[in-house]
């Protein structure tokens, strides 16, 4: 039966994984370090030359680790499907340039944290900062946002989407739950109840 990890608010916990080794980057880095939020999506990538680099890290901010098998999203599916995401954008735009892909973390994430996620029915972005990103095209083009740049109804509607932000990620939490349970019920249709007694032969 699958059991699904959730938050309860904003970074409370994360989905981590290493992605590596890697094509070395300038700086001789070749492992990633994926940081995924539970509760807003929100996505952080690290570049690191070592993994006791980033244990280094982890012991740094006193961040309390639980162990799952690696590649198996019933364990970690949050992190797997992250990792799953960046790595095949970052396939689509090195292409022989490997070397690269350190340079191009920073608009990868950009673009997953500006995009709408299904589970939340928002942008990482919108709930972390309770409005979107302006994104480069608008600052170019006549827009509502971008011909408008009187403070006062900035600051006006700025003061507006931060004091609904709470109603936001709320319309969010009930959001995941409701995909979870479904994701769940899919899964554990095509699952085989198994009972073992003691003593019983199993597989290792």
């Amino acid at each position: 039966m699958l059991n699904s990890i959730s938050a309860p608010w904003p970074f409370i916990k994360w989905g981590m994984d290493i992605v590596g080794k890697l094509p070395a980057a300038p700086g001789g880095v070749i492992y990633m370090l994926v940081l995924t939020d539970y509760f807003t999506k929100w996505v952080e990538v690290g570049a690191y030359q070592q993994v006791r680099d980033i244990e280094n890290f982890y012991d740094k901010y006193g961040i309390k680790l639980s162990f799952s098998t690696p590649r198996y999203p019933q364990a970690n599916g949050q992190a797997e499907s992250t990792n799953k995401t960046i790595v095949n954008t970052l396939k689509k735009r090195l292409e022989a340039e490997k070397s690269e892909w350190a340079e191009k973390l920073p608009e990868i994430l950009w673009s997953h944290r500006t995009t709408p996620r299904r589970s939340i029915g928002a942008t990482p972005f919108s709930l972390v900062y309770g409005l979107e990103a302006v994104i480069l095209i608008e600052t170019r083009l006549s827009t509502a946002r971008s011909e408008n740049p009187d403070e006062v109804p900035n600051n006006l509607e700025l003061s507006f989407e931060l004091d609904h932000l709470d109603e936001r990620r709320d319309r969010a939490a009930l959001r995941i739950q409701s995909y979870q349970q479904q994701v769940a019920r899919h899964y554990n249709k095509k699952v085989r109840a198994r009972v073992f007694k003691l003593h019983d032969w199993v597989l290792r």
